[in-house]
């Protein structure tokens, strides 16, 4: 709830924080405080990722790699901006992580060069994982079970599935044929549009990572079998670690009480 005053009006702690206007002052200024800690800012990068991966594709035109995919995916960039403003040092590598990534999806639409096609969905995977590694760092150097913390996890376990079917995607521009949809290359029997394939290669990494695997779409290339079989090995390695640090956790927290 917004508290007023007489003459003054005092925002949620949330909203404060995620004022885009005092990242410069974090990147300049020595004496800015970066060691307060806001649930809020796990949680846009949720929201974000929930929007991109549950919404955007029933949008019209959402997976058709038009300006739509490319606002989504860079909602997705600026909420991981907002993760890694907490420590400035992790601010610039972000920044220079995440300046490839901008320019890149708002500008390989222009033309049909293989190497920029590929650089795409790598420097996407590159800033993701680097936003994975920063919230992974605030949920294992945790002491307590928080609402951050489990929001952290999920965001992790979500980001693994973006990365690599970033990855998967990038497999497929370098070697078309790398993953077959029934007798045919995925990359020739896909509607053809760069966002179907994306949110196709979405779909399949997220069966690999939950080892669903409905079968549609195979990995033949011996790089894909790999990716696919390292990422459903990380997959349930992950869910064991994080379980096993939540539980640990909890049991620490309340022996300590």
């Amino acid at each position: 709830m917004i508290a007023c005053k007489p003459g003054k009006l005092s925002l949620p702690r949330v909203v404060r924080y995620a004022d885009w206007g005092t990242i410069p002052a974090m990147l300049f200024d020595s004496s800015a405080d970066l060691s307060q800690r806001e649930w809020g800012r796990f949680g846009v990068l949720l929201v974000a990722l929930v929007v991109f991966l549950g919404v955007l594709p029933f949008l019209p035109g959402g997976t058709a790699g038009g300006a739509l995919l490319r606002l989504g995916w860079s909602v997705v960039v600026l909420a991981g901006l907002l993760i890694a403003s907490r420590n400035r040092k992790a601010l610039w590598f972000a920044l220079v992580f995440a300046i490839p990534v901008l320019v890149l999806r708002w500008t390989a639409g222009h033309h049909d060069i293989t190497a920029v096609r590929i650089a795409q969905p790598l420097s996407s995977a590159l800033f993701l994982a680097f936003t994975a590694a920063v919230v992974l760092k605030s949920v294992f150097f945790e002491r307590h079970v928080t609402l951050d913390e489990i929001l952290a996890g999920v965001i992790v376990y979500l980001l693994l599935g973006v990365i690599f079917g970033q990855l998967h995607y990038a497999t497929e521009l370098a070697y078309p044929g790398a993953y077959l949809l029934g007798n045919g290359a995925l990359s020739s029997t896909s509607s053809g549009a760069d966002g179907n394939l994306v949110f196709t290669f979405l779909y399949y990494s997220f069966t690999t990572l939950t080892t669903l695997g409905y079968g549609d779409i195979r990995p033949v290339l011996h790089a894909a079998r790999m990716l696919s079989t390292g990422e459903a090995l990380m997959g349930q390695l992950y869910l064991a670690i994080f379980i096993a640090r939540l539980v640990g956790a909890h049991i620490s927290q309340r022996e300590g009480s």
